[in-house]
């Protein structure tokens, strides 16, 4: 059995060994309906369970925390959160 070499940005080469006879290799996806999501939504799905925080002050920090970084990622070229 032999395996294929990829490198990657890191330089450090990732193998992969071969798909077992028969099976085709699954297609990623382009987009996810997570990383299309308006503000609004985002901010509403990663402030709720299971990511609360244990404590209203942690809270508020997480929320803080999470309100700079979309801030941060709406000035950065691409459509969906993902390509950000």
């Amino acid at each position: 059995m032999t395996t294929e070499t990829v490198t990657t940005r890191s330089s450090a080469p990732v193998r992969h060994a071969p798909l077992p006879p028969g099976q085709e290799m699954r297609k990623a996806p382009t987009t996810w309906w997570q990383t299309e999501e308006l503000r609004g939504k985002v901010l509403e799905r990663t402030l709720a369970l299971p990511f609360t925080a244990d404590t209203d002050t942690n809270q508020r920090t997480r929320r803080r925390g999470l309100v700079k970084l979309l801030d941060w990622l709406e000035d950065q070229p691409g459509r969906t959160w993902q390509e950000r």
